[in-house]
């Protein structure tokens, strides 16, 4: 395999995920300093005599467990071959954006094995050879791993403007949405999978890693993605891109904070809220948006979240507070209060009837 790893943290991750995969295969021996070295790893094509079984005391299972000795005379058939072609395509060709549950052992589905065989750039066209199959199944499985998620780093670097199309489709962007906005979301929505405590990114279809590798490789993304934002717009370190209770993540700057909204993100546990009202206050404006229809009439719940989204306010405590028994209380009750909260919205209110004024004048 000829690759190039974008830059030393990347490769450095790369070292860390093969080290991870080697302890969880229950191996002692350390693994080959070139992390391209794939062959060396390679045991006697066993259609050339069956040698010994080199996952006799492997932790990372197979399933269904196939001995080498099944899979000397396994053939795959036409209706495999048919079936592993969409599934490549999903492992192989594009940006990952799947979850699962979090897991704390590797497994791989047997199937796997036929993914390398398939034409990287043409996977309609591709012939499957039993042979290279079994010398596959027959490398030890923290190195055959470790070769196919370099496969399919490798492979979404080659196919990085085709990543970039599906992500915007993937989170709903229009065409015209420019690239730099779209990296800033990947960016920031790989950041939150890694801080999930009961989920992780799926990488392949066909095997589950354990969550610190897939974290691991969320890691990578993150670093080729900023690597390619840099590039593309070089004044990107005028801003933060703020990543939640991370600030490994977090890109300085002096100028002002921008922060990205990711999918299934408490803005709660980040602990930001706006600042020129607060929750009671919010809660009445936004009741009197919905009301003469300058928003849209969504359900308490829906628009509790909506202002959740805007506010950083608690989704709970807007909900409860939108009722007019609520409202009632804050705008009626503490109505001679000098600074009450009506009083304050009424005040910024005027601050920006004011200001449009002025830019009318």
């Amino acid at each position: 395999m000829s690759i190039i790893f974008p830059n030393s943290i990347i490769q450095d991750y790369f070292s860390e995920i093969r080290k991870l995969l080697y302890l969880e295969d229950g191996r002692v021996d350390n693994p080959s300093k070139d992390l391209l070295d794939f062959n060396k790893v390679k045991l006697k094509d066993i259609n050339y005599g069956l040698l010994d079984d080199p996952h006799a005391n492997s932790k990372i299972e197979v399933i269904p467990p196939y001995s080498l000795l099944d899979n000397a005379t396994r053939i795959p058939d036409d209706d495999n071959v048919e079936f592993s072609t969409p599934l490549y395509r999903e492992s192989f060709l594009e940006i990952p954006y799947k979850l699962e549950e979090i897991s704390q052992k590797t497994e791989i589905d047997y199937g796997f094995y036929e993914y390398s065989v398939l034409g990287k750039n043409d996977s309609d066209n591709y012939t499957l050879l039993s042979s290279i199959i079994n010398n596959n199944y027959a490398m030890q499985r923290s190195d055959y791993l470790f070769m196919m998620i370099v496969t399919k780093f490798d492979n979404m670097v080659n196919r990085y403007q085709d990543c970039i199309k599906e992500s915007q489709k993937h989170f709903h962007f229009n065409k015209k949405t420019k690239e730099d906005i779209i990296l800033q979301h990947l960016i920031k929505y790989y950041s939150d999978i890694r801080k999930t405590k009961d989920k992780q990114l799926e990488l392949f279809k066909s095997v589950i890693l354990s969550k610190s590798i897939a974290d691991l490789y969320a890691k990578i993304l993150i670093e080729f993605l900023t690597l390619k934002l840099n590039t593309i717009s070089p004044d990107i370190d005028k801003y933060y891109i703020v990543a939640p209770e991370d600030s490994e993540f977090v890109r300085k700057g002096n100028e002002k904070i921008i922060y990205e909204l990711p999918e299934n993100f408490s803005l709660t546990r980040m602990g930001i809220n706006s600042r020129a009202l607060n929750r009671q206050q919010t809660s009445v404006l936004f009741h009197y948006l919905r009301k003469y229809a300058i928003t849209i009439d969504y359900s308490d719940t829906s628009y509790s979240k909506l202002v959740h989204y805007f506010s950083g306010f608690s989704q709970e405590n807007i909900r409860q507070e939108l009722s007019w028994v609520k409202l009632e209380d804050i705008l009626i009750n503490k109505k001679e209060e000098k600074d009450s909260d009506a009083k304050i919205i009424i005040s910024l209110l005027e601050k920006i009837i004011s200001e449009i004024k002025e830019e009318i004048k």
